[in-house]
């Protein structure tokens, strides 16, 4: 992207930080930021029945997290835990929506570096599950 988009990008950016352990967002939450992990690690998790938490994917410094923000109903469809101490820079979702909405330049580029991202995560999220035992019935 050019200096003036990343510079227009910036606006809508937030530091954040977590405790280890501590969850940056749960399954089912208003889905609101793109984060890039700038240290430490965070697990993506479902929580199945029975089972517990299930670990899907491993996330760490330089990395983008959370795309649930682009998609109708703008909700998590997993849970973010950080394992360690973590920061992380969050770019607000309803911004970066409504400046893909007027910059259809910025809006495909955003796609061009997510779709990527989606795709490891939900091969990520098949290879898990096809790893699971079968819940033997009662």
């Amino acid at each position: 992207m050019d200096d003036q988009t990343v510079c227009h990008v910036a606006t809508c950016a937030e530091p954040r930080s977590y405790r280890g352990g501590e969850y940056l967002w749960r399954q089912g939450e208003a889905a609101d930021a793109l984060y890039l992990v700038l240290e430490g690690e965070i697990n993506l998790e479902i929580h199945l029945p029975h089972l517990g938490p299930l670990m899907i994917d491993r996330i760490g410094a330089g990395e983008a997290l959370g795309w649930s923000w682009q998609v109708s109903p703008y909700s998590w469809k997993l849970d973010a835990r950080a394992l360690t101490a973590a920061r992380a820079i969050a770019l607000r979702g309803e911004s970066l929506r409504a400046m893909s909405e007027q910059n259809h330049t910025l809006g495909y580029e955003l796609l061009k570096r997510l779709t990527p991202l989606i795709s490891r995560r939900l091969d990520a999220a098949r290879m898990r599950l096809l790893h699971l035992e079968p819940v033997a019935s009662k």
